[in-house]
Order: structure tokens, then sequence, then C-alpha cells
């Protein structure tokens, strides 16, 4: 059984989108046996967003938590189209001792891939298409350690009923591993979403499959988790479907991988 003891891409009341402190999540984190966990921070600057705010404020809270709670803890941030906002995502990174830098793809066609829009009058064969092109720059134009939630668009297809082919974006989707595996980044197998009735499980089965296909080996299994009930989500079924897709353990978690 492949063990996963770390969550490396969670969310604190430093993301605008979560609530819970990073104290909090240490203490549930220690609580459920787990020994390492990153708080891995939004920094988005697409319309209305900031940016990773509050940046001495975290790390202070980064330093009392190694401090307390006997587990590795590891400061991270979550970029967004990074490639898109090169001098602002470079100037954070340069700046602030992250430990994890996670490269996410977060909006399409000036629109964010959560709203059903990015579908709107496209084949949705298209949008798959054109999405795992966009994550592919991101891979090949910004130094990253991880790429979170590469499935994240099926999630709206799912969602919104939208019908598409997975074959018909193969090339496109092992392309974007063959990136990967070429810059040596870690792939996240995202767990949040795929104990949800509606999810896209046996889809995610074939592109991991595909993955090895294309020699792809670094894989580490991540809630997303935007509160303390959410650490470790569905890390059981992650681990069955890595096995099920030939994997037999996910990246070691050593000094020489954190960045």
């Amino acid at each position: 059984m492949i063990k996963i003891k770390t969550d490396l891409h969670t969310h604190t009341n430093y993301s605008w989108d979560a609530r819970d402190t990073p104290q909090a999540m240490c203490r549930r984190a220690a609580e459920m046996g787990l020994s390492g966990i990153a708080f891995t921070e939004h920094a988005e600057w697409f319309p209305q967003q900031k940016g990773f705010e509050e940046p001495h404020a975290y790390f202070e809270d980064i330093a009392h938590c190694r401090a307390n709670f006997g587990l590795q803890v590891f400061s991270g941030v979550e970029l967004g189209n990074p490639h898109r906002f090169e001098s602002e995502a470079r100037a954070l990174v340069e700046t602030y001792p992250f430990d994890i830098r996670i490269g996410s793809v977060h909006w399409l066609y000036d629109e964010n891939i959560h709203n059903k829009r990015v579908f709107n009058r496209r084949d949705p064969d298209e949008v798959l298409r054109d999405y795992f092109a966009e994550l592919e720059e991101m891979v090949n134009n910004f130094p990253l350690d991880m790429v979170a939630h590469f499935d994240r668009i099926f999630m709206r297809a799912h969602y919104s009923r939208f019908s598409y082919d997975l074959l018909a974006a193969e090339e496109a989707i092992r392309s974007a591993f063959q990136a990967i595996v070429a810059q040596g980044i870690v792939l996240e197998f995202n767990s949040k979403h795929i104990g949800d009735k509606t999810n896209w499980n046996e889809d995610l089965l074939t592109m991991l499959e595909w993955y090895r296909d294309e020699g792809g080996e670094r894989i580490m299994v991540n809630s997303d988790s935007h509160g303390t009930g959410q650490i470790g989500r569905n890390f059981p079924i992650a681990a069955q479907m890595l096995a099920q897709a030939g994997f037999s353990h996910v990246t070691p978690l050593e000094p020489a991988w954190l960045m």
C-alpha cells in the first residue's frame, strides 16, 4: 500500500479563500499522524488579485509552527499562471525563501477556469487542448518544483456537464507531461475532488498511465486543503488509484528536492 505522510499543498488564512490559521492546520496534521505539511498560499496577478499578501507575518507563523508542533513545516507559494506575470512572480520567489514553488493554470482565455464561461461558445475538446498547451508553456517558462491539479479543467467540464473526448486531447496532454518530465518537476495528484459523486476518476487513471508512459516517476498526493477538515482528504482513494496506474510510491520528501 502506498503511504502518504505529507500534505504539501494547503492554504491558510494567508490565502483569500481560506480561513484557518497555520497553527490550527498544524495541530490537525499532527493529530492525523502526518509527518509534514506545507502552506502554499495563493499568489495571483490577474484582475483584482494582489499577489502574495502579508509575507512577513506569514513567515513569522511558519517559524512559530516549526518550533511548536513536531512537524516538518514548509513554506510555499502557489503561483497562478506565473509565466504570464514573470516579473512579478520572479520578484516574489527571489525575495522570499519559499521551500516549495507550485505552478497552477488558473486562467484560460482571460477567464478563471473555475467559471463555466471558459467553455462557452467553444468546443470542449479545444478547451482541453488549450489548457494543457498553457500548462506546458508554464512548465517550460518558469522555474517550478511542482505542477498542481493538472486535471482541474475536467472538474469544470464535469460539474457543468460539458461532454468531451479525452482521446482528442491526448497529444496535448502527453506533450505537457513530457515537458514536466524534462524539467524534473513533480506532478501533483490532487486528491481534493476524487471522492465526489460527480468525478473524472477513470480519466485521471488514464492520464496517470500516460504520465508513466512518458517517463513520469515524480508524483505527490496533496489535498489542496483550504481548511483543517480537508487535510489529507481522500488520501486512501488516491493511494489506491496510484497503485492502479502502476505507481509503487510517491516522491520521497528529501532536502535535495526542496529548492
